[in-house]
């Protein structure tokens, strides 16, 4: 019998999807139900974000996805 579920959560209509979906399996095993945050730090760190820096006066952040994965890691650590 399934006893842990885990779900990826994105904000997607997809991932919504699969929470729903979850939670109906959760009730009916009974199981625990884990949410884990997915963050996708190539599209955060993508060359738009560097042309729109530069169209706006603003410096790049050419190591962003460096520092979005020591902040995200400093988060995950904190719990």
């Amino acid at each position: 019998m399934i006893q842990q579920i885990l779900i990826g959560l994105d904000g997607s209509n997809y991932s919504d999807i699969a929470l729903q979906y979850g939670i109906a399996l959760a009730k009916v095993c009974p199981a625990t139900l884990h949410g884990i945050h997915v963050v996708d730090v190539v599209q955060v760190a993508s060359p738009l974000l560097h042309d729109l820096a530069g169209a706006t006066g603003a410096v790049p952040q050419f190591h962003l996805t460096t520092l979005m994965r020591e902040n995200l890691s400093a988060v995950d650590n904190s719990s």
